[in-house]
């Protein structure tokens, strides 16, 4: 006779635990290792706090990370591309608001030749090649510009931020970058060499010699020990600050990409987590409340989406959404009773479930490599968190209650205060948001 067995039933999920990093001082340097075992491949990052925000003038980092991870002095771009990929390893850096960073990676046996590599960029760069850098700098911005979601953006954090280092969301304008001369590109450089990184290695640590790689920094960059101090960039307040509406027009385009915004607190905030989960439930998924009235009541866009922009110094909420150009308007209005209606009945205890559980249960997918590891550990850095603090948010995420997501959202978002960009055809659309929403200026112009 067959006999089945009872149907399993599902067990309670594995809590994630977080990468631990240690952090230790080797040869005067600030090292911050993170221990991933099973796995042949070692990230090297050396990290300034250095950002765009700090750049003088404006551009100048973006440049200079531009020609670290290309060529140097001593190996034009071919020779540079060879003797990387002949070790198996790759070499790249980046700019970003707070940091300056730049990434070596390879397996665990030749981590050491290919940091030396890596390396050269700084100890010999080769800054002649400016006007190089410069044209793939500015075509770069000028393709990312042509995609009119990043255009928005763009409009949105200038408007936002006007006035401060964070009116950028990345690259410098195109004015910018043509200032920039050979002699600028060498002070930064000096400015780089002039004081020690952070630097970060993720991977199997029992396979590498973490003095080693202290030793091959400090020998190749001649540093004298003793990690930079933070820098901080000034943001003079917004509070007050009057909403701008502005229409980007692209003649002929049947959608209109709307993006609303203001500033909000920093990433260090005691707020951020409740803020995180309030504005989540807002607009953070395809059962959050903009998506079910845009999306599933109304049918004007396949997806609106509200999220956090978290920087060190400053913050913003972001509220997106593409839609069908004769109901920009009714789109608009619906997105901020949406918003106004959420601050006055606050968020349901089976909204907070969903969106608690959705972000505290997708948080394995951000270290599933060595690479992805680092990212997360490079980013907490930056932001000004300390490498302990990497695995905190979702338990502060899992404390919070309802109340403190109600209090969060009705202190940080402010319907009243949200600028408004609006990417589409300014011939069909803005004489309706005039009516509704007062002045509008209207961008006529190419993305420079």
């Amino acid at each position: 006779m067959l006999r089945l067995a009872p149907r399993p039933t599902p067990a309670d999920p594995t809590r994630f635990v977080h990468p631990a990093p240690s952090v230790l001082n080797v040869d005067g340097l600030r090292l911050v290792a993170t221990h991933v075992p099973g796995d042949g491949l070692v990230d090297v990052r050396l990290l300034w706090p250095i950002g765009f925000v700090h750049e003088i003038p404006t551009g100048v980092g973006e440049l200079v990370a531009r020609s670290l991870g290309t060529c140097t002095a001593s190996r034009d771009a071919y020779e540079f591309a060879c003797a990387v990929e002949t070790l198996g390893a790759s070499v790249a850096s980046e700019v970003t608001a707070e940091s300056t960073v730049l990434r070596v990676d390879a397996v665990h046996d030749r981590v050491l030749p290919a940091l030396d590599v890596g390396l050269d960029g700084l100890v010999a760069p080769d800054l002649a090649g400016v006007e190089r850098l410069r044209v793939e700098a500015v075509d770069a911005r000028r393709r990312s510009l042509a995609d009119p979601r990043t255009r928005g953006r763009e409009t949105l954090f200038a408007s936002i931020h006007a006035g401060t280092p964070y009116e950028r969301s990345r690259s410098a304008s195109t004015a910018a970058l043509q200032a920039v001369t050979p002699a600028d590109l060498e002070e930064h450089v000096a400015r780089l060499r002039s004081v020690a990184p952070t630097v970060l290695v993720t991977g199997n640590l029992r396979r590498v010699d973490l003095n080693q790689i202290a030793a091959a920094v400090v020998g190749r960059l001649s540093l004298a020990g003793g990690a930079a101090e933070g820098h901080e960039a000034t943001v003079p307040s917004t509070a007050g600050q009057i909403p701008r509406r502005v229409v980007v027009h692209r003649p002929g385009a049947v959608q209109s990409l709307v993006h609303l915004g203001h500033v909000a607190p920093a990433r260090a905030h005691g707020d951020h987590a409740s803020l995180l989960l309030g504005v989540s439930a807002l607009g953070g998924g395809f059962t959050s409340r903009l998506n079910l009235r845009l999306r599933e009541d109304l049918g004007v866009t396949y997806g609106a989406r509200a999220h956090v922009v978290a920087r060190r110094a400053t913050g913003a909420i972001q509220i997106e959404a593409a839609v069908e150009r004769d109901a920009t308007r009714g789109a608009i209005d619906e997105t901020l009773a949406v918003v106004t209606q959420q601050l006055t009945e606050g968020i349901t205890s089976r909204e907070l479930h969903d969106i608690r559980t959705w972000l505290v249960r997708r948080a394995p997918q951000g270290y599933q490599t060595v690479r992805q590891t680092a990212d997360a550990v490079a980013s907490a850095l930056g932001l000004g968190l300390a490498p302990h603090q990497l695995g905190q948010l979702d338990d502060q995420i899992a404390a919070v209650s309802r109340d403190d997501v109600v209090e969060a959202l009705r202190a940080h978002l402010r319907p009243d205060d949200l600028s408004l960009v609006v990417v589409g055809d300014a011939d069909r659309v803005v004489d309706d948001l005039a009516q509704q929403h007062g002045p509008v200026t209207v961008i006529d112009e190419p993305a420079s």
